[in-house]
């Protein structure tokens, strides 16, 4: 039981930091926009 709870933690933990990255992208994507 215990490693199936590792395995599903490592499974949330990477959707939600591939959702930052995401964010922390367009945010550089917007930023350099509007730099010129």
């Amino acid at each position: 039981m215990n490693h199936y709870q590792t395995i599903l933690n490592y499974f949330d933990n990477r959707s939600t930091n591939a959702s930052a990255e995401s964010f922390n992208a367009k945010i550089k994507a917007f930023r350099s926009k509007f730099r010129g």
